[in-house]
């Protein structure tokens, strides 16, 4: 079935190489712009994928991002016969698509250009980028800092009574249900902040691995197949977006 959708459709199987990524339909080969990207080299460790849709959605000024990409862009002969990889994820992943998915076709495309004033993206880009905005955040992200620290403090000064003097399940279960929850969702957003963060360790808070499973997991189950058929998230979303109508 998914042969025959391929061949309807022009698409030869033709796997790209593993080392090149694609940002609106061009290929760039990123290996040496891993460990320099500021976001982390976790997000780029899928190769053979169409990243436009992180890339546009995930940078503040990704006209400037993209000037700095242009030097790892692949052309001539080098970039004949290039494709995007159909599963969009690594082979270790694959049991996790529907057997007729080809993100070529499947994944859904939008618009990001930077300069259509309609979008609300773009606007929101120009309220970011203000200076006294900019200085919020900052201001901001700093209090976030301190409250997470006091938050550790607040957490290993319950441990050490917890296992010094005991305290009772009823007492213990929902305090440790809540800060662990609120230090990994601190961790959360250390690793959206610039990598190398060494707090992002908090994101491991409720069990071994979380770090990575949910950074790779994340991208192999929502961001490379985003809003298709293969995204687990599209029924959360379409839920989430129901809920209020429901209630009302």
């Amino acid at each position: 079935m998914a042969a025959e959708k391929e061949k309807k459709n022009g698409i030869d199987k033709q796997e790209t190489p593993k080392d090149l990524w694609f940002i609106d339909g061009e290929p760039y080969d990123l290996v040496a712009f891993m460990p320099k990207h500021p976001g982390g080299a976790q997000y780029l460790v899928f190769p053979g994928n169409d990243v436009s849709i992180t890339f546009w959605s995930y940078h503040k000024d990704p006209v400037r991002n993209k000037k700095v990409l242009d030097k790892y862009k692949v052309t001539g002969k080098a970039a004949e016969g290039a494709q995007l990889n159909r599963w969009h994820l690594p082979d270790s992943a694959k049991f996790l698509l529907p057997e007729d998915f080809d993100a070529r076709m499947d994944i859904k495309t939008y618009n990001f250009d930077p300069k259509d004033k309609n979008l609300v993206l773009n606007h929101c880009r120009e309220e970011v980028q203000k200076p006294e905005v900019m200085k919020e955040i900052r201001r901001l992200d700093k209090l976030f800092d301190e409250h997470v620290m006091y938050l550790i403090y607040a957490y290993l000064a319950f441990v050490a009574l917890w296992l010094l003097i005991g305290i009772p399940w009823y007492i213990s279960l929902p305090v440790f249900a809540v800060s662990r929850t609120a230090l990994a969702g601190a961790g959360h957003y250390f690793t959206h902040r610039k990598q190398p963060n060494f707090w992002s360790i908090l994101f491991d808070m409720n069990y071994i691995g979380v770090h990575i499973t949910l950074i790779d997991g994340h991208n192999v189950g929502h961001h490379a197949p985003t809003m298709s058929k293969a995204d687990p998230k599209t029924g959360f979303f379409g839920a989430m977006m129901a809920l209020p109508r429901l209630v009302r």
